[in-house]
């Protein structure tokens, strides 16, 4: 039966969460926002009275890392008009016209510290507000993202990756388990240093086996033409050998 080695991948499932960012996130008391026009803070909401322009209220929560992704939640309540806008780190998340409640995430563009809720006529309330940096020990290529528990190509051109740093060792046999979904278009090509594998272009678990070579030892998921996917479920362990199977078939004691 196969030996193999322990789990090298960290966040695999990208599920990871770092520590809360944000401070009185429910508006128990009225302290740590600062409040622009038209905002208020009663009854355990913050609460906007439709004022025009785009007067936020936020809190600084310490300088963003840029190309580090955050995850942005809130409930929104009592809506009847305008746009609200979160904002983290340089970079805005779509626009919010109703009630619910959101999750976003945002890939920092900037080492801005003061997360905004930007009011463009908003009338309504924001509640449960949270920010959590996500996507650790990965490294995103251009138009690569992390989503809910999966790192997501969105229209991303050839050759931009998916890549965890350093974690392979030189001349060594590994297997490679991963799962693709929500597929729409082009492929992605797992590298293991400089060797890549064939395209896979449909949703499914894919296990492959693969030799490091002697520098660049890192693991890549390469777009293969302009790639729309998702990827999560990621699994990368040596192949030590194997070891012999124990029968006890035919005895509770003796092999």
């Amino acid at each position: 039966v196969g030996y193999f080695g322990p789990q090298l991948v960290q966040n695999g499932d990208f599920s990871q969460e770092g520590s809360q960012l944000i401070t009185n996130g429910d508006f128990a008391t009225d302290t740590n926002w600062a409040k622009g026009t038209g905002w208020t803070i009663s009854n355990g909401k913050a609460n906007c009275d439709g004022i025009s322009g785009a007067s936020p209220i936020y809190q600084n929560i310490g300088s963003a890392t840029i190309g580090k992704t955050y995850k942005i939640q809130l409930d929104v309540s009592n809506y009847t008009s305008g746009t609200l806008v979160a904002a983290y780190g340089g970079t805005s998340a779509v626009g919010i016209t109703s009630n619910g409640s959101y999750i976003f995430y945002v890939k920092a563009t900037s080492t801005d510290a003061n997360t905004s809720y930007l009011s463009y006529s908003f009338t309504g309330s924001i509640d449960n507000v949270s920010v959590k940096e996500v996507g650790q020990n990965w490294t995103l290529g251009t138009g690569v993202a992390i989503g809910e528990d999966s790192a997501v190509f969105t229209n991303v051109a050839n050759n931009q990756a998916l890549i965890q740093n350093s974690i392979l060792s030189a001349s060594k046999l590994y297997s490679v388990t991963y799962t693709i979904s929500n597929y729409s278009q082009g492929g992605v090509r797992l590298g293991v240093s400089t060797t890549t594998g064939s395209i896979k272009n449909a949703n499914g678990t894919y296990t492959e086996q693969a030799v490091s070579g002697t520098s660049y030892l890192n693991l890549y998921f390469y777009a293969s033409g302009t790639t729309s996917l998702s990827i999560s479920n990621i699994s990368v362990k040596e192949i030590i050998g194997d070891k012999p199977r124990i029968d006890y078939s035919d005895s509770s004691t003796e092999p």
